[in-house]
């Protein structure tokens, strides 16, 4: 059997994020100091607001949690929403590349196994799914989400339709994350 607490030391490797230089490359995600107040935060609190500075990393470390609960708590499902098309792809290619970069011998195991993937979607062989979506869009509408991570929702078109129906697919206790630059 599979020790989940020894295998997470090991998922820290799959943290690969695209490179910030002109040449596209993959690189070890460094864990920013000024993350650290919300790595503390998050181990107390359900629902956490992030005013945030651009390019710290805070989408990615979301998504990085996220993703360990998603592949270490079967059935956990997470529903990201982001402000733009564009955006809710690159989340997405986010925790596609979290799982491309799992050890091998994780991917073959069928708990950690995709199931299935797409351009918004991925899921696990432990029954967990991580959606992603645009704030304007039904997509996440009529379903129960574990985790909601509502991202840039300062700039959604009409934040207050939007936070309505999304926080009424929240399970109770579930874990809600805004995070956004500022808008204005």
């Amino acid at each position: 059997l599979c020790n989940h607490n020894e295998v997470k030391t090991q998922v820290a490797p799959c943290y690969q994020i695209e490179s910030m230089r002109s040449i596209p490359s993959v690189v070890p995600f460094q864990f920013r100091k000024g993350l650290k107040k919300y790595s503390q935060l998050r181990k107390k609190e359900r629902w956490i607001y992030t005013l945030k500075s651009r390019r710290l990393g805070y989408t990615t470390t979301i998504a990085g949690y996220n993703f360990i609960e998603a592949l270490f708590e079967p059935n956990t499902r997470v529903c990201v929403i982001a402000h733009t098309d564009s955006a809710a792809k690159k989340i997405a290619r986010i925790y596609w590349r979290f799982w491309l970069h799992l050890p091998d011998w994780m991917k073959e195991r069928e708990e950690f196994s995709s199931m299935r993937s797409s351009a918004y979607e991925l899921i696990l062989g432990n029954g967990s799914r991580i959606v992603t979506s645009t704030a304007n869009t039904e997509s996440f509408r009529g379903e129960a989400y574990d985790v909601v991570h509502m991202s840039e929702f300062a700039f959604y078109a009409d934040i207050e339709s939007t936070l309505m129906a999304v926080l009424q697919t929240a399970t109770p206790g579930a874990r809600v994350d805004f995070e956004t630059t500022a808008n204005g």
